[in-house]
């Protein structure tokens, strides 16, 4: 009996130390493998608390899907500013139809002395004519008169030289001129030619324009001539009337002496003009054909467009600021 005893507990022991040692080798093996992992990599520790409290997902996740614009956005054109033009004040001219009122000017005969008309006639609806081109031009214009008047019929002595003359009328036009404030003159006449003994030369003809150059706007003076000049041969030459030129010259190496109209300072001319400017002589009315033909009002017309496309070339050359 107790043999049996002791060998039926010497078998449970038996079988317990083998259990044990199983569990020891186990063990050992485990350890073994978990410092072989920490030894290639440091492996991370894991929440078990939430991951057991992490409810699992009993549906995959559906991601939403990339959108692929159809069509590059271009930026906004944005339309270009426009740079405004420079805007210019209109260029004012002053238009001198020369003579009127008591002033008659120089004078068309016939070739039998009969009296046909004066200077102060013609240089007015020249004057006019010019006017309208230049106003429907966008030009602003000064008339120096616009009907047959003067500017001193009253015969006051207005540039203070002590002599009542055309001086002090001629004056009294460039007061009126300055107070404009133009940027350009032009005066008109007929020309007039006497013989020595006095009487008038019949058979002189031709054109000429006159030009102060003793000016600090000389050269402007000189320029504008010219321009006045070539216009009006070619406005002969459209009607076919050959003209004989006498060019444009400098009013001070002619005559002796400065057009009032034009020149500097002198005795004479107490408060000069003080723009550039030219005078114009188109024909002689001295001679009875050209006289004649300055009272046509094809002629006339035919002036003013001259005068007009000079006027338009010079200020091309020197606009207005």
């Amino acid at each position: 009996m107790y043999g049996r005893s002791i060998f039926g507990i010497g078998g449970f022991f038996v079988s317990k130390i083998k259990t044990v040692v199983l569990i020891l080798l186990v063990l050992v093996f485990t350890l073994v493998g978990c410092n072989e992992t920490s030894s290639t990599a440091t492996a991370e520790p894991i929440d078990t608390v939430a991951a057991l409290s992490s409810p699992v997902p009993t549906e995959t996740p559906t991601l939403a899907p990339t959108q692929v614009p159809t069509e590059i956005p271009t930026a906004t054109e944005v339309p270009p500013t426009a740079t405004p033009a420079p805007t210019t004040r209109p260029a004012v001219v002053a238009l001198d139809p020369g003579h009127g009122g008591i002033d008659y000017g120089a004078r068309c005969f016939s070739v039998d002395g009969e009296y046909l008309l004066s200077e102060k006639d013609v240089t007015l609806p020249i004057a006019q004519k010019l006017q309208a081109l230049l106003e429907a031009d966008g030009y602003e214009v000064v008339m120096v008169r616009d009907d047959d008047y003067g500017l001193n019929d009253d015969w006051d002595e207005i540039n203070g030289d002590g002599i009542l003359d055309l001086a002090d009328e001629m004056q009294a036009r460039v007061d009126l001129i300055n107070e404009a404030n133009v940027d350009l003159i032009l005066s008109i006449h007929g020309n007039a030619y006497e013989n020595p003994d006095g009487s008038v030369a019949t058979n002189v003809s031709g054109s000429t324009t006159y030009y102060c150059a003793d000016r600090e706007f000389g050269e402007q003076n000189r320029t504008f001539a010219d321009l006045v000049h070539e216009y009006v041969l070619d406005g002969f030459a459209s009607i076919d009337y050959d003209i004989v030129d006498f060019g444009s010259l400098e009013d001070y190496d002619t005559l002796g002496g400065y057009l009032i109209l034009l020149g500097p300072q002198t005795d004479r001319i107490v408060r000069p003009s003080n723009a550039p400017g030219a005078l114009d002589e188109p024909l002689f009315m001295t001679n009875p054909v050209e006289g004649l033909m300055m009272g046509e009002p094809e002629v006339q017309q035919m002036l003013a467009e001259a005068y007009f496309e000079a006027i338009k070339a010079y200020f091309e050359l020197y606009p207005v600021e």
